[in-house]
């Protein structure tokens, strides 16, 4: 369940409350989603994992390499009392009924082959969706990604490379247009270090975003961004660290805003965040994360500010079964 409002400048709030309960690995988050009006929904969640060890995994402690294969299969029915991402009149244009229910199959397969102090790893997954009325919302999710990281003394590093293939949220699409693909494609790079009670680290990712829908209301974009941290660990009062981040959106010089087209120039955002962070692990089940930013938009047409703030809260059932309870508030660019 969540609530939005769109505000000046870009700048786009939402708040967003969720609790899952998970079996074998299956762990969705969200934050900041935004819909018209309030949705009832019912879901149900079934998955089932198995995982593939290689030889050699009884050397890998010693140092010999050992290959990992697994593989990921879910299901879920989900019913919602309001899918098309408005009231009855935007359902009526986009010749959606309000109410469906949605089946969803996917399989995951993941690949690790660790070697010494270095690692490389590859994921591949598939999603198909289909629903009991809406036909037309029918399609495939297919998403790519490969990544390597290593230990160099008390610093670890990474690098990765995704693509992904998704069917865009109902909230997210033009006043009369049902369906979207987008794909995209991103990068990131990261390195964090541990020495003693000290912890830092900084990252840095790129990215782009295209629609297949070619016409006003769909806009592509690019973005970069960059984040550091520095703080202090300790084993029984948990990690606290002062974050920063700087994040630029770049839109296309594409029309937006249907039915009267209003060009972006091709206009960009830029975003600033500064704040804390907090993680705890209590006991051996149970673990929790909280932040909060203040954040500032900078744009062509003004300037705004606002806080954001995220806390989860994970417990570990058993070694297959996961209960996640988390909440969001963000503040974030957009073209609306």
């Amino acid at each position: 369940m969540s609530a939005g409002r769109t505000l000046k400048a870009g700048e786009t709030r939402g708040e967003g409350f969720g609790a899952d309960l998970i079996a074998a690995f299956w762990l969705p988050r969200f934050c900041g989603e935004n819909t018209a009006r309030p949705s009832l929904i019912l879901l149900t969640t079934l998955s089932v994992a198995c995982l593939l060890i290689a030889a050699n995994s009884a050397n890998a402690q010693a140092g010999a390499t050992a290959k990992r294969i697994s593989a990921d299969f879910r299901s879920t029915v989900a019913y919602a009392s309001n899918i098309s991402g408005g009231d009855d009149t935007l359902a009526a244009i986009r010749r959606i009924e309000p109410s469906d229910v949605t089946y969803n199959a996917g399989a995951t397969l993941k690949f690790q082959l660790p070697s010494g102090r270095n690692v490389l790893n590859a994921t591949a997954g598939a999603n198909a969706v289909r629903h009991q009325r809406n036909k037309i919302l029918d399609g495939e999710d297919y998403q790519f990604s490969a990544g390597a990281g290593t230990l160099v003394g008390p610093c670890s590093g990474l690098l990765g490379a995704s693509y992904a293939r998704r069917r865009s949220l109902a909230e997210d699409l033009a006043l009369p247009v049902a369906t979207n693909v987008t794909d995209q494609t991103s990068g990131s790079a990261s390195l964090n270090c541990g020495e003693g009670a000290f912890i830092s680290g900084v990252q840095a990712s790129v990215g782009k975003f295209q629609n297949k829908t070619k016409r006003p209301g769909f806009v592509d974009s690019e973005s970069k961004g960059v984040s550091a941290s520095a703080g202090y660990r300790n084993a029984t009062l948990g990690d606290i660290s002062l974050i920063g981040q700087y994040s630029q959106v770049k839109y296309a010089d594409e029309p937006i805003n249907m039915p009267t087209p209003v060009p972006t120039g091709g206009q960009a955002f830029e975003q600033y965040g500064v704040g804390l962070q907090y993680a705890r692990k209590i006991g051996m089940r149970l673990n929790g994360t909280a932040s909060v930013l203040a954040t500032k938009l900078h744009a062509e047409g003004g300037k705004s500010s606002g806080v954001s703030a995220t806390a989860n809260l994970n417990y570990k059932a058993t070694s297959r079964i996961q209960l996640s309870l988390g909440y969001g508030r963000c503040v974030y660019a957009s073209i609306l």
